[in-house]
């Protein structure tokens, strides 16, 4: 397997017999050419699908919210559109990891109420100032959904606070519009942009077809504190939002997730930004495999960023 192979290269690097360049080049070589990199798409299925203007830097220009804005920023100066989830409990594991891989990410999704924050009760301070820092976005996964005034103390009052430190949050619009509400409410103090969870990539959920075109329609009237979607397929050809894919990872069918590869997620499903959790986390060379789906997933965006420069 792939990931034999890459620990083997991790090892000798321990051991001093590949420098840190020679290991990393070797293991996104092997990876680009394995089942990770998945099938080719061929031209014409490329021109059929393809937006131009979601792969020109001219769509910086049209992303509506100015932290999304910010964030396609980064992923593009870092040539990077990986976000790491950092689902630990631990602040001095979470800062280690994070310091390790903070090179290769864009944007840092976390659980904060996981976080046994009475270890290190200035944790957000700091994780504030490495990305800052190390110029990269933070994301709340609350999966905020409740009435306006629970999601404001949920997250302004909360022992975790989030709205003082995350760039973006996640919500769920099963509620209607009380949660974009709620954000709004947040914005008189700070300044936090939502990101609608319209699709999951948990095997058996109950998101329907008909959940997902409504909770678009909804965010689409709240576009002004609406950063993007997250989705396992861009859901709409709208430049102005990003579009946020979890469920990305090198092996496929375990546990309870549909995971898809980089590069299916980017070229096929038309993802601005992947999330890896455990392709990264659970590994025992961490760093290793941010580079690995770093470039995989950069690599993909780019080929598609050259096939839409070709279309007349």
């Amino acid at each position: 397997m792939v990931s034999d192979d890459i620990n083997v290269l991790s090892y000798l690097n321990e051991q001093a017999l590949l420098t840190d360049f020679e290991c990393l080049k070797i293991s996104n070589h092997l990876l680009a050419f394995s089942d990770l990199a998945g099938k080719f798409i061929d031209q014409y299925a490329i021109e059929e699908m393809m937006e131009p203007l979601f792969f020109s830097p001219d769509r910086l220009s049209v992303i509506c919210h100015p932290s999304a804005r910010r964030l396609w920023e980064i992923a593009l100066s870092k040539q990077s559109n990986l976000c790491l989830a950092c689902d630990l409990c631990s602040p001095s594991e979470i800062l280690k990891l994070v310091e390790d891989v903070s090179v290769n990410i864009c944007s840092l999704k976390l659980h904060a109420d996981m976080i046994t924050v009475s270890e290190m009760p200035d944790f957000f301070l700091k994780l504030k100032e490495l990305s800052q820092a190390h110029k990269f976005m933070l994301i709340n996964d609350g999966n905020y959904c409740d009435d306006s005034d629970v999601v404001v103390d949920l997250m302004m009052n909360s022992p975790t606070k989030p709205a003082s430190w995350a760039d973006f949050v996640t919500v769920q619009c099963l509620n209607g519009p009380s949660v974009f509400e709620a954000i709004q409410k947040v914005n008189k103090h700070y300044n936090v942009a939502c990101l609608p969870v319209v699709e999951m990539s948990t095997s058996g959920n109950f998101f329907t077809e008909e959940y997902k075109k409504r909770a678009l329609s909804l965010a689409q009237e709240y576009r002004q504190i609406v950063g993007g979607f997250i989705c396992q397929k861009r859901p709409i050809n709208d430049p102005s939002f990003l579009y946020i894919s979890p469920g990305v990872h090198y092996k496929r069918g375990m546990e309870d997730q549909n995971w898809r590869t980089p590069d299916k997620a980017v070229r096929f499903n038309r993802d601005d930004i992947i999330v890896v959790g455990r392709g990264i986390t659970k590994e025992t060379y961490s760093r290793v495999w941010a580079y690995t789906y770093q470039q995989i997933s950069w690599d993909a965006f780019m080929i598609m960023n050259s096939a839409a420069a070709n279309i007349d």
